[in-house]
């Protein structure tokens, strides 16, 4: 008789009967599919940095779209249990996998749109650093002097703005085979640095060797993400700054604390 009552007690004190309890049970289970979109939303949001703007990095890309879609799907599954559990018709079941499908393509909507609008300040703001690296050693360009913009910061933000993705397979096949055999990360490279704007910074870094001009973008598992760019007039702006003697530029004294924090 004990063990009866503990058990109907059990129950009773489990069961949902009433918009205030199911207004709680959906609180917590939003909750909890939210901590969760946290630990499983970082592979979605490798993915959607794989179909990112090409012109964006994992160092400035947007975060926390992923763990929206994990989310949405981890709550559409919840409510497809608790329909069938409560015989519910066909069309609530349906209802919900086509809401969770158009809240994860409102998220990769949204994360497309925000990417865009972080790469946009390349056009429509002046950066705040501009730094070359060339044989190891940092040189800092004056961007604007006598309150305008210098002739090399001109120049080169004109360059960065025009720059041609490569997207033709076959050209790109011969990148990565080069860059896999011939290439090096820490080659010369230009780094331009934006103010904050939309929510997050952007910083281009742009790298040159053996006539390959390309951005660094991270990884897709073990192999690396790389845009590459035709050479629009880049190589010759480089060449130019290192043998310009007069050109707006400031030496800046390296150390490997400041290298790491770069």
């Amino acid at each position: 008789m004990k063990e009866k009552f503990v058990s109907y007690f059990r129950i009773e004190r489990l069961r949902i009967s009433g918009r205030k309890d199911w207004a709680i049970f959906w609180f917590f289970a939003g909750m909890i599919a939210y901590v969760a979109g946290d630990v499983y939303g970082d592979r979605t949001d490798r993915w959607l940095g794989e179909h990112a703007n090409p012109l964006i990095t994992d160092l400035n890309v947007p975060s926390g779209y992923g763990r929206v879609i994990v989310a949405a799907i981890l709550l559409a599954v919840t409510a497809e249990v608790i329909l069938f559990l409560c015989r519910k018709p066909r069309k609530a079941k349906l209802a919900v996998p086509a809401a969770a499908l158009l809240i994860s393509l409102a998220a990769v909507g949204m994360y497309q749109v925000h990417c865009r609008l972080i790469v946009s300040v390349l056009w429509e703001e002046v950066p705040q650093s501009v730094v070359v690296w060339q044989k190891g050693s940092p040189c800092g360009l004056i961007i604007q002097e006598n309150g305008s913009v210098t002739d090399e910061s001109r120049e080169l933000l004109e360059l960065c703005r025009n720059l041609e993705v490569i997207t033709d397979s076959e050209e790109l096949e011969e990148c990565m085979v080069w860059y896999k055999t011939e290439g090096d990360f820490l080659c010369d490279n230009i780094s331009v640095k934006f103010p904050e704007k939309y929510g997050h910074s952007y910083s281009l870094t742009l790298h040159v060797q053996d006539g390959h001009v390309f951005l660094w973008r991270g990884y897709r598992g073990y192999e690396p993400r790389i845009t590459f760019f035709r050479d629009n007039g880049i190589l010759d702006w480089m060449d130019g700054i290192s043998g310009k003697d007069g050109a707006a530029k400031r030496e800046i004294p390296f150390s490997p604390s400041a290298a790491l924090q770069k």
